[in-house]
């Protein structure tokens, strides 16, 4: 399975506002989005045997978490939900688009090789989405990250996707472990 998950902080400049929007004007009819207001929630909608793209401005590889057991354990954390992913063999593999200036550490990467994923990557180019068709997409508001100038987002692409949902996450007992 294919899933493409848009954290709207990658969102950073008007010329990425735009670039999201017109990405998702074009998969506007697509039949499985979810929106998400914290980026790890998306967790909960992700199989096993996924190749995950992240739109972010994140890694959510949590490193330092990574460090402190945190991951091993199975806590999905918004800062590690990915590496928690791959930790329980969720992912087959991994490709990040993200901006120049991410803080994408070095460091975050290390100890990636251990989760035998098919492919890691990561890229800046946002028109790789359109080579590609997901099986879902799942939007994260991540209203505590996003530029001011661009809180409206989120709110724009839920009025974008005709078939979008939004389930109620009453709890963060669902990821306290990944099973």
């Amino acid at each position: 399975m294919k899933i493409l998950t848009i954290d709207c902080d990658w969102a950073c400049t008007h010329e990425k506002f735009i670039d999201v929007i017109k990405y998702c004007l074009s998969q506007q009819e697509h039949k499985d989005v979810i929106f998400v207001k914290e980026h790890h929630f998306a967790a909960l909608y992700i199989p096993k045997n996924t190749y995950l793209f992240n739109l972010d401005h994140h890694n959510d590889l949590g490193c330092s978490l990574q460090d402190k057991g945190q991951a091993n354990a199975g806590i999905a954390h918004k800062a590690n939900w990915i590496r928690t992913l791959m930790a329980k063999n969720f992912l087959n593999g991994y490709h990040l688009i993200h901006n120049y200036d991410s803080p994408c550490e070095h460091d975050d990467y290390v100890g990636l090789s251990e989760y035998k994923l098919e492919n890691l990557d990561r890229t800046y180019d946002i028109n790789l989405l359109y080579e590609h068709n997901f099986d879902k997409i799942i939007v994260c508001e991540s209203y505590t990250n996003v530029d001011p100038r661009y809180k409206m987002l989120y709110s724009i692409l839920k009025l974008l996707f005709k078939n979008g949902k939004e389930p109620e996450c009453k709890n963060l007992e669902q990821l306290i472990l990944i099973k």
